[in-house]
């Protein structure tokens, strides 16, 4: 079972929220020692109030952000070239040289491909890449 996966379930969405809990709660904590500290601000002031509320909205952008993370695909490794799109740059016997995210690779196809062909990266085997000709709009 892959642990993060593209669907998202109510174990993972539980995960996040104690997670999110835990942040907030120990950022309010950490506000409250910190204000404990300072003599002109009191629960009482206007100064308290915008303090909390500055960072309120910062720890809630900061788990906005984290949340947009946890949810993107992986873009390096094996994980990064799988459907990443290349060009042909060389036809051997043996297969193919492609280039794909700057990079030339070793590659199989089961479908004949030329020189320039655009290509789509279906699987990774060691530094062999399987690919495909993409298909073209008409």
């Amino acid at each position: 079972m892959q642990l993060w996966s593209k669907n998202w379930t109510l174990w993972r969405w539980v995960v996040v929220i104690v997670v999110l809990v835990i942040f907030f709660i120990s950022d309010d904590i950490v506000m409250m020692y910190l204000m404990s500290k300072l003599d002109f601000v009191s629960y009482q002031s206007s100064w308290y109030w915008i303090f909390y509320f500055g960072l309120l909205v910062g720890s809630l952008l900061l788990a906005l952000v984290a949340f947009e993370a946890l949810r993107q695909q992986p873009t390096t490794g094996s994980e990064g070239l799988i459907h990443a799109t290349g060009r042909v740059v060389r036809v051997d016997a043996d297969g193919y040289q492609v280039k794909v995210m700057g990079e030339i690779w070793q590659a199989d196809s089961d479908q004949p491909l030329k020189m320039d062909d655009v290509i789509v990266v279906e699987s990774m085997s060691g530094l062999r890449l399987k690919v495909r000709k993409m298909e073209t709009l008409k």
